[in-house]
């Protein structure tokens, strides 16, 4: 049997590795944006390698700790704004994850916590998302987990008051933001865009598929490969390989089982 001395000692190499993966991939990014930006990515790793580590052993945490550093959308977008924000979502689920293990007033105010940090990042749309994935992943964990179904009530109660006080704890970010809400613009509706539409019921032709799989496979957005790198691909929407990959597996898992 391992001891627990081994265990730490595993434990630290594992995350000094994180480190310097992450270091050696966006190197090239800190050449270009100042520190504080990749840095971000090294906060993203090591939350998920936290957040794996609930469910995994050490070597597949990292795995998926560095696959996460290193996720296509961090590597061309890295100073992106939302980044400051985005790298927290293994940060929010590992917050909601002690909080159905936990059940404790204590995860109540980590998933508080949590709320209030995204909210600082200044990207409140990115939160709302991550927000809402997570709130369908504990919704989710407690109907399919026997253990955490015998407590739904209480759970459900301490998450609500959770993200309640998260909101609250946000009250000096949100109400100016819903004050200049009034007098805002954006390109996601149709009106403000000349009537373009994205999404598949608007794109018509079924060939533009492959970039809702694929986004990058005709080169960048604004640098298409059949126009000398110099026009737009023609990329209006996508959701990437993965999520259609644990589609098609989460679906063949239901068929194949009855």
């Amino acid at each position: 049997m391992m001891t627990r001395k081994r265990k730490i000692q595993i434990g630290v190499v594992f995350l000094v590795l994180v480190l310097s993966v992450g270091a050696t991939a966006i190197l090239h990014g800190v050449r270009k944006h100042h520190s504080v930006v990749p840095a971000l990515i090294f906060v993203g790793g090591l939350l998920m390698f936290l957040f794996a580590r609930q469910f995994l052993t050490a070597l597949p945490s990292l795995v998926a700790a560095v696959t996460f550093m290193l996720s296509g959308y961090f590597v061309i977008y890295l100073g992106i704004a939302h980044v400051s924000v985005e790298v927290l979502i293994p940060g929010v689920f590992l917050a909601f994850e002690l909080l159905l293990r936990r059940n404790s007033w204590a995860a109540v105010g980590g998933v508080a916590a949590m709320i209030l940090l995204g909210m600082a990042g200044g990207m409140p749309e990115s939160l709302f998302l991550m927000l809402a994935f997570a709130s369908l992943y504990v919704v989710c964990r407690i109907l399919f987990t026997p253990l955490l179904r015998s407590q739904a009530l209480t759970l459900l109660a301490k998450f609500a008051i959770a993200v309640g006080l998260g909101f609250a704890l946000s009250g000096f970010l949100l109400l100016p933001f819903l004050e200049f809400l009034q007098v805002s613009h954006d390109v996601h509706q149709p009106g403000n865009v000349g009537g373009l539409q994205v999404g598949l019921l608007a794109d018509r032709d079924y060939r533009l598929t492959l970039q809702y799989l694929l986004p990058l496979v005709f080169g960048p957005i604004l640098n298409s490969i059949f126009s000398d790198f110099a026009g737009w691909s023609g990329l209006r929407g996508y959701w990437g390989i993965i999520p259609f990959f644990f589609s098609l597996v989460a679906v063949l898992t239901v068929v194949s089982a009855r």
